[in-house]
C-alpha cells in the first residue's frame, strides 16, 4: 500500500475518532469538520466521477469504497491505464 493512502487512512480515523470524543477543544471540532467535508467531497467526486467508472471494466461497489476512503489519490491509481477516454 501507498505511503499517499496510509497517510488518507490515519486522517479518516483520527476524524472518525473525533465524532466519537466528548471534549470539545478545537482540535476535535476541526476533525469532526474535516470528517464531513471528506465525506462529502468524496461523494461528490464519485457523482461526478460515475460516467467514466460506468465505461471502465471492474466492480462499482469497489470503485465506491476506494473512491470514499482514498479520493483523489485513487483516482490518479486507476485514471492512466483504465480510463477509456485516455485512449
Amino acid at each position: 500500500m501507498k505511503v499517499s493512502k496510509i497517510i488518507t487512512l490515519i486522517i479518516w480515523a483520527v476524524c472518525a475518532w473525533c465524532l466519537v470524543i466528548t471534549d470539545n477543544s478545537i482540535w476535535v471540532i476541526t476533525g469532526r469538520a474535516l470528517f464531513w467535508v471528506l465525506l462529502v467531497s468524496h461523494l461528490l467526486e464519485f457523482v461526478i466521477y460515475l460516467p467514466k467508472l460506468r465505461k471502465m471494466d471492474g466492480s462499482m461497489p469497489a470503485y465506491f469504497i476506494n473512491i470514499m476512503l482514498f479520493g483523489i489519490v485513487y483516482w490518479n491509481e486507476i485514471k492512466p491505464g483504465d480510463n477509456p477516454d485516455s485512449k
